[in-house]
């Protein structure tokens, strides 16, 4: 599945906020975790401008510093025994990143951000958003929350897989279940179906892909094709849930009631280093959910 997980890192306790999440992905799938410091050029100011010349202590102090800082946290995860390597790179950070995450196959990008609570539309951090856009690979969003999250109690206890019967979201599936198995918990599959104008039940959906799904009945035979082809491959604790609302509404009402919860979907996009456009749920509940995200691109 993944063999590296790959955490940029910014010195800023919010960027922190996803190694509980890196280290326990990473230590449930057997990947090697490694740290990652984009360090941006010196500005104008560390420059000699008499001599026009950057005075050379700086970036080596500089160095220093970011190796001293990636050793500290490193140090700090391999207490649990998992193999840690650290790297740094300087230039833009979002295009470092997207450099250094693809260099490697399988490797899942983890990374925290920022937000206001609620439903309320809130702003990714920028650099998130940008490799979120330009990266082929699959990441793993964490939302910075303000007391963040004691690594010893951090546990994920169920992955909430959302489905419209389509192929694509179906993308996300194989990692999903991957990641249920190594975590042992069980997996909620959730299909949502938006109401009529009126408030009434449709008479059915019509997903994105597979020509169409109608009605509630063959939402309800899809999920539990899914969920038996699930079942089929070794996972025993399949859940259906089929609901009426705005998707995205849909999921993050659902994940906030699932304790302990992750969310994997997919998403889709063009190739390497071009801004892509999320598939426009999944786009929202990134942007919404307190629950970390795993994001699976599909081709």
């Amino acid at each position: 599945m993944y063999s590296r997980v790959l955490a940029p890192l910014d010195g800023s306790a919010l960027a922190e906020r996803v190694l509980p999440y890196a280290r326990l992905v990473a230590a449930s799938l057997g990947s090697r975790l490694e740290l990652f410091r984009v360090v941006e050029p010196p500005p104008l100011g560390d420059w000699d401008l008499a001599q026009g010349m950057m005075i050379p202590h700086a970036e080596l102090d500089q160095e220093s510093d970011v190796l001293e800082y990636l050793d500290i946290a490193a140090a700090r995860l391999r207490r649990s025994g998992l193999p840690v390597s650290r790297s740094f790179r300087t230039g833009d950070p979002a295009s470092q990143i997207v450099k250094i995450a693809e260099a490697e196959e399988d490797t899942l990008v983890a990374m925290s951000t920022r937000g206001r609570s609620g439903m309320t539309r809130w702003l990714m951090g920028s650099v998130t958003d940008k490799v979120l856009r330009g990266t082929t690979c699959s990441m793993l969003i964490v939302r910075g929350m303000s007391d963040g999250v004691d690594e010893d109690d951090l546990k994920i206890r169920r992955i909430v897989a959302p489905l419209d019967g389509s192929r694509r979201s179906e993308r996300a599936l194989p990692p999903a279940v991957s990641l249920a198995k190594a975590l042992s918990v069980g997996a909620s599959l959730v299909y949502a179906m938006q109401r009529e104008t009126d408030g009434s039940e449709p008479e059915g959906n019509t997903p994105a892909e597979d020509g169409g799904r109608q009605g509630r009945v063959l939402a309800d035979e899809y999920l539990e094709e899914i969920a038996d082809e699930l079942r089929q491959g070794g996972l025993g604790d399949v859940e259906q849930h089929v609901e009426y609302g705005d998707p995205a509404e849909v999921i993050v009402d659902f994940a906030e009631e699932t304790e302990g919860c992750l969310i994997a979907m997919a998403t889709h996009g063009r190739s390497p280093m071009q801004r892509w456009l999320l598939g426009s749920v999944t786009d929202r509940v990134t942007r919404h959910s307190s629950c970390p995200v795993l994001v699976v691109r599909s081709t």
